[in-house]
C-alpha cells in the first residue's frame, strides 16, 4: 500500500482519483456524509428505505 498523498510525484493520480470520486458521488447523488448521517436510510431490520435521491 502507498499513501499517494505524500508526495508531488503522485499528485496528478491524486487529482484524478478525487475527480472520479466526486464524480460518481455526483451521480449517485451521494454528500458522502459521515457513516452515522446514513443511519435513517435503512430501517430496524436494516431494509434500505431512502437513498440519495429519496424514499425507495
Amino acid at each position: 500500500m502507498k499513501n499517494l498523498a505524500e508526495g508531488q510525484k503522485d499528485l496528478p493520480t491524486l487529482k484524478k482519483l478525487r475527480a472520479r470520486l466526486k464524480d460518481l458521488l455526483a451521480d449517485a447523488h451521494d454528500e458522502f456524509l459521515p457513516g452515522t448521517a446514513y443511519t435513517d436510510w435503512y430501517d430496524r431490520e436494516r431494509n434500505l428505505v431512502k437513498t440519495g435521491l429519496g424514499p425507495v
